[in-house]
């Protein structure tokens, strides 16, 4: 697996980790995470006396849609090991599951990367 350097395509990290198809259980669980969240939101809005007939509904809507972003997810990285960042040196964490545009940003400096399997 390739992580390139978007803005300088000749920078990049070669590591032995792997880009693997995600399992249907892996989507499902991805997809239940980011629902639980914006639901468990909602229904912590229910208490909140006035702004609850605007977050409620928002907070629902939002759990649908976050579940079907959760379960696009495309592939998973075998064995994510960290690895450092080729502008700032510090530690860039690989997610385990990765999205079709298969892009990450190292938290300390924003540089942008493509991971290419």
């Amino acid at each position: 697996m390739k992580i390139i350097l978007l803005n300088d395509s000749d920078k990049f990290l070669e590591l032995s980790s792997q880009l693997l198809p995600a399992t249907k259980k892996m989507k499902v669980q991805n997809g239940f995470k980011k629902f639980g969240l914006f639901f468990g939101l909602a229904v912590v809005s229910v208490f909140i006396p006035v702004l609850h007939f605007v977050l409620v509904p928002a907070f629902l809507i939002a759990s649908l849609v976050s579940f079907f972003y959760g379960y696009k997810v495309e592939s998973q990285i075998s064995n994510p090991k960290p690895c450092t960042c080729l502008l700032c040196s510090r530690e860039l964490v690989l997610p385990l599951l990765i999205g079709a545009n298969r892009r990450l940003n190292c938290s300390a400096c924003t540089a942008q990367y493509r991971i290419e399997g």
